[in-house]
């Protein structure tokens, strides 16, 4: 049997959605169900009415989008850039690229969900009317269907006739056999808003992270830290992927001195990425034994904002001379140490167990060859413990550290 092996980009795109969770699914499969709130009368006078309309999707939807999405999408974006380029990179929504993305995603999104919406609903309205169903068991039918897409609101009228039917041979009335008929296709609805609430959020997600990867690898290449890429289709690594992008595995389909190339998601719930292979050789020192955590990252930020903000940073404690700065302090602290001169050679951020596990060096050491980094030397370290030992990676200074720490560099 062939083996399916997964690339890094796509492995690091399966950390951030397991990173993420549920949370994002469940809150949109409750806001679409809450949508659904009218009571029969209500919805009957409006198909009888002939207002096949019944809600104001597009307020709906942008409401969504506003509090739940563009916050993923940015999150998605900010990640993606940050492991696409070893942490060299680290866009926010000031970037031209991701305001543009933000914008034109949010509309389209609004869009498509709200015209899909219509289309269900009226379909399954439809439907009754060809039957000859009173407006009141129209409504029945339509209210449970509401937030979902037009196959899935026809799979659930199909599946209600069905169970329907059954109940009529098997001898029950037809009041009661509608009414059970109507439970059994709620059930079946409920299982339907779930999966619909996952493909939009997992292709949502997929679609910022990998928009986030492109424009970080473009900053990237701006700042002259890479040099232009191949960009290369990689596939999720199962055999489930569909043809379309099966077509496209290991095909070079662009490069990122061209304007308008594709990059996935194809489809809804598509998992692929794509490799950015560099032509020629880069223009930065690999990080050593780099790997992109987005837990620390997350206590990176929140550290920032709450000692006064991104180039304002206030330390808890300032330390001198040769004195050494200390292994074990305050959960969340940061400290400084200042050289002979008074000025600040080394910044340490310390995690919730007050270890070290981040630092930023504004000098070389006096070593340049072994820190060719930045325009004068100055350079990052992700420490990492394990059995009470630090393992120091060393690594250029992202953007957003730049910006976060520009007191000091």
């Amino acid at each position: 049997m062939f083996k399916f092996s997964k690339s890094p980009a796509l492995n690091e795109l399966d950390e951030y959605l397991q990173l993420i969770g549920d949370e994002p699914v469940r809150w949109l499969e409750r806001e679409v169900k809450r949508w659904g709130d009218f009571t029969y009368d209500e919805l009957a006078d409006l198909i009888a009415s002939g207002d096949t309309q019944l809600i104001n999707w597009q307020s709906r939807y942008a409401q969504v989008v506003n509090e739940k999405f563009n916050p993923l999408w940015l999150s998605a974006i900010q990640a993606a850039s940050y492991a696409a380029t070893r942490g060299r990179i680290t866009i926010d929504d000031s970037d031209v690229r991701v305001k543009e993305f933000l914008r034109t995603r949010a509309a389209e999104f609004v869009q498509e969900l709200s015209a899909e919406s219509k289309r269900a609903v009226a379909n399954v309205i439809l439907y009754g009317q060809a039957n000859r169903f009173a407006p009141r068991d129209i409504a029945q039918m339509v209210r449970p269907l509401i937030g979902l897409n037009s196959r899935q609101a026809q799979a659930n009228v199909n599946y209600r006739q069905r169970v329907y039917n059954k109940l009529i041979d098997a001898g029950l009335s037809p009041s009661t056999a509608d009414a059970r008929a109507d439970i059994s296709a709620s059930k079946y609805a409920a299982k339907q808003h779930r999966f619909r609430a996952e493909t939009i959020v997992h292709t949502e997600l997929a679609r910022a992270y990998n928009q986030g990867t492109f424009d970080g690898v473009k900053a990237a290449i701006d700042a002259k830290l890479m040099s232009h890429c191949e960009m290369v289709w990689s596939t999720a690594g199962t055999n489930r992927v569909c043809g379309r992008c099966l077509s496209l595995k290991d095909t070079v389909v662009g490069h990122t001195n061209e304007i308008g190339v594709q990059i996935p998601p194809l489809h809804p719930r598509c998992r692929c990425v794509i490799v950015y292979r560099e032509n020629s050789k880069p223009l930065y020192r690999p990080a050593t034994n780099f790997t992109f955590d987005p837990q620390r990252f997350s206590v990176y930020e929140t550290q920032i904002q709450s000692h006064g903000g991104s180039g304002n940073i206030k330390p808890d404690k300032i330390i001198s001379g040769h004195e050494r700065t200390p292994s074990r302090t305050e959960p969340l602290n940061i400290i400084d140490h200042k050289d002979y001169r008074g000025l600040v050679d080394k910044r340490i951020f310390y995690d919730e167990n007050g270890r070290p596990y981040f630092e930023i060096n504004t000098t070389n050491h006096g070593n340049p060859k072994n820190h060719p980094f930045g325009s004068h030397g100055e350079h990052a370290h992700d420490i990492k413990w394990s059995n009470g030992k630090a393992n120091r990676a060393t690594r250029e200074l992202n953007s957003q550290e730049r910006k976060d720490n520009g007191d000091i560099l």
